[in-house]
């Protein structure tokens, strides 16, 4: 079980009190398991993960409570291993890129060499785990290679999309079948989500009014009151 949520905002100093109405986002119950987050900063890309063993996941505001950032993916995944949980829970990181992938991939196992074939030698050598998640996140970093769009600071949203479509039409044709899927992918500058057959919600909100806990931090402290003698 993974679960997923993504960030993106025009102000840095506001991703923990704007995540703080999604406390339980991430949370698995207890169990082993690990969660990453993956944040860009000042344009560069900084990717962290720790394992979950014997209690519950931390809430989504601790894990981002030093971030500074209008851009985050952040994942929490429960499983059955208990050896270095943290190597297998996404985001998953190319350049400047961050996604992170979530369906019944199991069916991908038979043909995981067949894609680590398909993809460009740079990108299968930086898939260093066993995951199909991983490399399902290769795939969207090939169309966009293909695309000669993976390193364009410019690149609007809808290329992304159209890449990230792609991307599951190439897992469906390895697989010989529609992959129940979903996807989160950023560059710090635009964000696209996709799911097919998994449940995805999305909010928008319209700055400190609609976020309680920013507008308590934004408050100036009380004055003291003053009595006459």
């Amino acid at each position: 079980m993974t679960r997923m949520i993504a960030f993106l905002a025009n102000q840095t100093d506001r991703v923990r009190c704007a995540v703080s109405q999604e406390v339980d986002a991430l949370r698995f119950g207890e169990g082993t398991g690990a969660w990453g987050v993956g944040s860009v900063q000042s344009g560069e890309v900084l990717l962290r993960r720790r394992p979950v063993i014997g209690r519950d996941a931390p809430s989504l505001p601790e894990m981002v409570r030093d971030l500074r950032t209008g851009s985050l993916l952040a994942c929490a995944r429960r499983t059955e291993e208990a050896r270095r949980p943290e190597e297998t829970v996404p985001p998953w990181r190319f350049r400047q890129w961050l996604c992170a992938v979530d369906g019944d991939l199991t069916a991908m196992a038979p043909w995981r060499e067949a894609l680590d074939r398909a993809l460009p030698d740079f990108l299968a050598r930086n898939a260093r785990g066993d995951g199909a998640d991983e490399r399902v996140a290769h795939l969207l970093f090939a169309q966009l290679h293909g695309e000669g769009r993976l390193d364009d600071p410019d690149l609007d949203r809808l290329t992304l999309a159209r890449c990230a479509r792609a991307a599951v039409r190439a897992l469906d044709a390895l697989c010989g079948r529609s992959m129940p899927v979903s996807m989160l992918a950023t560059n710090g500058r635009v964000l696209v989500a996709l799911a097919r057959e998994v449940p995805l919600s999305w909010v928008r909100r319209q700055g400190v009014r609609d976020v309680s806990a920013c507008a308590e931090a934004e408050a100036p402290p009380a004055r003291p009151s003053v009595q006459a003698a």
